[in-house]
């Protein structure tokens, strides 16, 4: 215990010593004794700790649409429609994207076929990885894809926006590649991609199994990139916002490796980032997969350095790979 807590702890002791004591003496000695504190301790029938659980049954596990579950492959992410409480979406390892209803699971549909044909799974844990609705859906009618490109080392990860003619079933969906990052090897290819509560889309990209340049800002890869896609197109824009990005006054970085730190960059120092999100104050948590001894559960804040090489959880792992002065 640090010398601040331990500093606290003796406040606060002393301070439920003296809420708890007895009686104290009048300042001159005499008169009528001065009485503090209670005389007993009142009876507790509400806040009472429950009885401890017992038996191999503490936890309770119910199985839910096994008729859409047996009619589909490796699922990557499955997602609710935002507005319709009643349909999921499933995002299918290979490149599918299907949809059912809670009112009728055994009914699944294929609801994207055109995408299949960009994707490819050829990554150990790559494939299609991510998908996000605009902020205005279905107002705005557009969903947001994140998955390894065809052919894989070319075309590496990839972002692309969809403009649906349909969102119950898109006859002639207009597909617009938005960000492309550069990969090198089937492993860590991330795997999310979210919009924040601030309008901004958010994609986390893995190191690419390129350990070292999860601190080198000139690249994409082991970082949380933060971008404005609203009425971009084939493309997009760095946000313009308070706080900015840490580099936001540079030139938009290229999809491999680049003379300046990347404008596109919001936090960096993470492994492979396959799954995170915000909560209900608009935090953002991550869950970055180790290598060998640590899971690493991080709340990101706009600017951070989250370690990777240089640290694995709490321990050095390749320390000479950056100054852990700025972890």
């Amino acid at each position: 215990m640090n010398n601040k807590f331990r500093s606290l702890a003796w406040i606060l002791l002393a301070a439920v010593i003296a809420s708890c004591g007895g009686s104290s003496g009048g300042g001159d000695g005499g008169g009528e004794e001065k009485v503090s504190g209670l005389d007993a301790r009142p009876a507790n029938l509400s806040c009472i700790a429950p009885a401890r659980p017992v038996g191999p049954d503490i936890l309770g596990f119910e199985a839910v649409f096994n008729d859409a579950w047996s009619q589909l492959g490796a699922i990557t992410k499955i997602l609710k429609e935002p507005g319709n409480s009643d349909r999921w979406f499933v995002l299918d390892r290979e490149g599918g994207v299907f949809v059912f209803s809670e009112s009728d699971p055994g009914t699944v549909t294929d609801w994207l076929p055109a995408l299949a044909t960009e994707v490819t799974a050829e990554a150990i844990n790559g494939g299609l990885l991510g998908m996000a609705f605009h902020p205005d859906y279905p107002d705005t009618p557009e969903v947001f894809f994140f998955y390894n490109a065809v052919p894989f080392i070319d075309g590496g990860l990839v972002v692309t926006r969809v403009a649906l003619d349909s969102t119950d079933l898109p006859v002639a969906p207009i597909m617009q590649r938005v960000l492309m990052i550069d990969q090198y090897s089937q492993a860590h290819q991330g795997g999310d991609i979210q919009f924040g509560p601030d309008g901004y889309l958010y994609v986390a990209p893995g190191d690419g199994g390129r350990l070292r340049q999860a601190q080198r800002t000139t690249n994409f890869l082991g970082a949380m990139l933060r971008i404005d896609v609203e009425g971009t197109g084939a493309g997009y824009e760095i946000p313009a916002t308070d706080p900015p990005n840490p580099f936001s006054a540079n030139a938009k970085c290229g999809s491999g490796f680049n003379a300046q730190d990347c404008p596109e960059i919001f936090a960096w120092g993470f492994r492979n980032p396959y799954r995170w999100g915000f909560d209900v104050q608009d935090r953002l948590w991550l869950g970055d997969a180790g290598e060998q001894s640590w899971e690493e559960i991080n709340l990101v804040t706009i600017g951070s350095n989250y370690g990777w090489p240089c640290k694995e959880g709490l321990d050095d792992f390749i320390p000479d790979a950056c100054n852990n002065n700025d972890i």
